[in-house]
């Protein structure tokens, strides 16, 4: 495909995406805990968590631009009872960049869990999370190039004609709620399981700006899954699953990340893993975590079509979880483990 079909194809595109506007997706899905499951929120062992991200999705394919860019942040904290049960709260912020910044989406949530144990050595816990907040969607046409401008090729120049599109171009904004499930057990000082799921969008916003036109933005669910099996006290292995659906449109996460841990309590080490999304994209991943500090990156191999286009650089994320106050694991009464990856 040439450069010039390539800039139409990603500007059409980037508008049906504006209009059908699917919700973001972060590889490094347990480096954003606040974008995958509410009852996340809190779930940590510290006193409380700070965590960024930056998902650049197949960068520079056009004219060095991006036509995919997410930024993401959050902050949480457990609130401890006597009875070792604990509350969570939290905020999340995000922005989503499509199309050159011709669509966006700011978005700002508040999150509360609530962790309940479920037996008196607080090995396994139940956790139901809630978020609602407010969301900011913006669109720019004049970012867009649609099929009825192009008028012909003037050597190497495009003649552009006035568009027909009845886009309304602005912004509009509207109250959104998500809730989530959580159950996670430690059967042994070897050995974690946790398994949860998370409705998104349960007001379903609107989200059109075709004029005349109405269409709510609809429900995504997520389930996803995992175990920690410490091997020895300086390597452990952790797969990982996660599923996502929304309207017509699904993905699929799948993977294993190794733990190489440089001290006896395992809170300073390496971890290197590898996932896939079949038929569309192969994972490598990489972390190093030291005084409380994660830092993530990784990189998405595209086995799609899309790696056919020219100037293909795949996609790229990085994360940053500091956690204040880190209790080693495992610990007694360390009900809020919360997932590694």
């Amino acid at each position: 495909m040439k450069r010039k079909q390539i800039i139409i194809a990603l500007g059409l595109i980037g508008m049906t995406l504006s209009m059908f506007a699917q919700d973001i997706h972060f590889s490094q899905f347990y480096n954003s805990p606040l974008t995958l499951n509410p009852a996340l929120t809190g779930k940590i062992n510290g006193k409380f968590r700070v965590a960024a991200n930056y998902r650049n999705q197949w960068y520079n394919v056009v004219n060095g631009h991006s036509p995919y860019v997410t930024y993401a942040g959050s902050f949480d904290m457990p609130i401890k009872f006597k009875s070792g049960d604990a509350i969570g709260v939290g905020l999340q912020v995000f922005k989503d960049d499509q199309g050159d910044g011709a669509y966006s989406n700011l978005t700002f949530m508040a999150s509360f869990a609530y962790h309940k144990v479920l037996d008196r050595k607080s090995n396994h816990t139940l956790t139901v999370g809630i978020q609602g907040g407010y969301i900011q969607k913006q669109l720019g046409i004049n970012n867009f190039v649609f099929a009825d401008q192009v008028g012909g090729i003037d050597g190497t120049t495009l003649i552009y004609n006035e568009s027909q599109e009845q886009l309304a171009q602005g912004s509009k904004g509207a109250g959104e709620m998500q809730v989530g499930l959580m159950y996670t057990g430690r059967f042994n000082n070897k050995s974690t399981f946790y398994i949860g799921g998370s409705a998104f969008n349960l007001l379903s916003h609107e989200a059109s700006f075709l004029e005349g036109e109405s269409f709510k933005i609809p429900r995504r669910y997520v389930g996803h899954a995992g175990l920690e099996l410490v091997l020895s006290k300086r390597l452990a292995v952790i797969p990982s699953i996660i599923y996502m659906r929304q309207a017509k449109a699904s993905e699929l996460n799948v993977g294993t990340a190794f733990g190489f841990y440089f001290d006896d309590k395992r809170t300073t080490g390496l971890y290197l893993g590898g996932y896939v999304r079949p038929k569309d994209a192969a994972i490598a991943y990489m972390a190093i975590e030291f005084a409380g500090i994660k830092i993530g990156a990784s990189y998405d191999f595209a086995t799609s079509d899309v790696q056919d286009a020219a100037n293909y650089n795949g996609s790229y994320e990085m994360s940053l979880i500091y956690t204040f106050n880190v209790i080693p694991l495992p610990s007694p009464g360390s009900l809020l483990y919360n997932p590694r990856f």
